[in-house]
């Protein structure tokens, strides 16, 4: 996540301006009141503003309120659960030589013994 700087403010400065011309203030307040907090609403904004400002094209997110704030800005929004797990298993053993091995293990071995203790 980026930064909320000067240009995610002028992104943020916009969105206020949209949302305003397209919904009366009695409107946004009752919408306040109602499901969330003035702050909760804010923060929400200037999320969508620092994605916009630093030109992303999804957010994920599972906050319905935010969801529907990116949707309004036209960025897609995806829930937590569509994304795809990391597959455990892609991890492979490589295939070292014996020697190789056995190099490895010595400096991680001498990595982790303290100079001037014997085991």
């Amino acid at each position: 996540m980026s930064p909320f700087d000067l240009k995610a403010a002028i992104e943020l400065a916009a969105i206020r301006l949209q949302i305003t011309s397209r919904i009366s203030k009695r409107l946004q307040r009752r919408r306040a009141t109602n499901e969330e907090t003035w702050a909760k609403i804010s923060f929400d904004r200037q999320i969508v503003a620092i994605a916009k400002a630093n030109n992303a094209h999804t957010v994920y997110s599972d906050d319905k309120g935010l969801r529907e704030f990116c949707q309004a800005d036209r960025i897609t929004s995806h829930w937590y659960s569509e994304l795809t797990p990391y597959p455990r298993d892609v991890q492979v053993d490589l295939p070292f030589d014996e020697e190789e091995k056995i190099k490895q293990k010595t400096k991680a071995d001498d990595k982790s013994s303290t100079p001037g203790l014997r085991h």
